[in-house]
């Protein structure tokens, strides 16, 4: 029931909406390993309850974990701050299956990096949102393309390092656009201080973990729909990149504007099994409990492992390094 259970550091909303959220663990390094910490309960913008988990097994490994209240987890970020601004590359749950209400990442950090990054102050942040940008899956008059929307409200109001979109499935393969961006000054670091003003270029890219990308196009939109940059589809799949300098995108959208991301991809197979569908792992039921207590492997076409934390082994949904 949980109405006695210990609660660590302070858990509040950073806004009205019910999107924002930080989670402040002062003394850090008090945490030892084989230690799990509970957040206290708060209210989503959907109005449901929910509250944060962060485990540290016995090697270090910190993972973070979301108990939601109710069945249909909406896609959240977070990244890790300490009280200098430095903050850590941000983590995306991009791909959460429909039918759970408990999730998470099981190693987003080593205890001892941590430690190093909190500094003699010991405190660290936890900044949490429930994403607002939204995609959807289309199909074209080409055979066996997809088409692709992103919308991003207010990109330059984002954490930006990275921002990834929701899943979805294309040829029996979860994939996700991604944009990363480059400093105008120095190396992108895996911990350093994080500023608009110091974006040179915003790099944009579609990513699967297991399976090799299809030929596909990337094109931004300004509100009106005109273009601001694309890169045309290939012959042969792969990886490719759109590379756009941060003041066209800023001359084109302004501060809060918004920008429309649209990727045209081919598949294999049938287009039609990807349409309402933004990650097949939504709709399948929760894998059986994996054998141990670590998390279980999983491949690019299956629903994410779960893994048990807690006194109450209770089951999660344990997301692996694909953020």
């Amino acid at each position: 029931m949980g109405f006695f259970k210990k609660r660590h550091g302070e858990m509040a909303a950073t806004d009205a909406k019910g999107r924002s959220f930080v989670w402040r663990l002062p003394g850090f390094s008090r945490f030892r390993p084989d230690t799990m910490l509970d957040s206290a309960n708060v209210v989503a913008f959907t109005m449901v309850k929910f509250h944060l988990h962060m485990t540290i097994d016995m090697n270090g490994n910190t993972g973070l974990y979301m108990h939601y209240k109710a069945m249909g987890i909406p896609k959240y970020s977070y990244f890790f701050s300490n009280s200098r601004g430095e903050v850590m590359r941000q983590q995306t749950a991009h791909t959460i299956p429909s039918n759970t209400k408990r999730c998470g990442h099981w190693n987003t950090c080593c205890r001892s990096d941590m430690l190093e990054f909190v500094g003699a102050d010991d405190v660290l942040l936890v900044k949490f949102f429930f994403d607002d940008d939204c995609l959807t899956v289309s199909r074209t008059p080409q055979p066996n393309v997809l088409q692709v929307i992103w919308t991003v409200p207010h990109l330059f109001t984002q954490m930006l390092n990275p921002y990834s979109s929701q899943g979805f499935l294309a040829g029996g393969a979860n994939f996700v656009v991604r944009l990363e961006i480059k400093k105008e000054f120095g190396a992108i670091d895996a911990v350093g201080p994080y500023a608009v003003d110091n974006i040179k270029d915003l790099v944009f890219f579609l990513f699967c973990r297991k399976e090799e990308v299809p030929p596909h196009s990337i094109e931004l939109l300004d509100s009106s729909g005109a273009c601001i940059a694309k890169v045309d589809k290939k012959a042969t799949p792969g990886v490719q990149t759109l590379t756009v300098p941060k003041q066209q995108l800023w001359d084109a959208l302004g501060k809060t504007g918004t920008l429309t991301v649209r990727v045209e991809l081919q598949c294999c197979g049938n287009p039609i099994d990807a349409l309402n569908a933004l990650s097949e792992a939504q709709q399948h039921p929760l894998p059986p409990p994996p054998q141990g207590k670590g998390p279980s492997a999983v491949n690019a076409t299956t629903p994410p492992g779960t893994v048990q934390i807690g006194s109450k082994r209770e089951e999660y949904v344990v997301f692996h390094d694909d953020d």
